[in-house]
């Protein structure tokens, strides 16, 4: 958890950089996951680079969404509350 932390916090840092230096054409919407002028990746450009990435590492096929599922699996088999567990979803 520190780990994910640490890394989104440097994430948004180089968002914040990236937004003083493109002034007005910056795309302001809020997203974590964006290009360098703020505008959203596009759902089949998130699930092509996973793709190449799960290739790359030799992993069993597996789909960008069928994360959503494992996760789910994985806090429901801990007893993680149901309700909270689809507050995540």
């Amino acid at each position: 958890m520190e780990v994910t932390l640490k890394e989104l916090k440097t994430h948004k840092k180089a968002q914040l950089e990236n937004k003083l230096k493109s002034h007005e054409h910056y795309d302001d919407s809020g997203f974590i996951c964006c290009w360098d002028n703020g505008k959203p990746f596009r759902p089949p450009h998130i699930s092509g680079l996973f793709r190449k990435s799960v290739k790359k590492l030799d992993y069993p096929k597996i789909r960008f969404h069928d994360l959503r599922h494992t996760h789910a699996t994985m806090l429901l088999s801990q007893g993680v509350n149901p309700k909270i567990v689809s507050e995540r979803l």
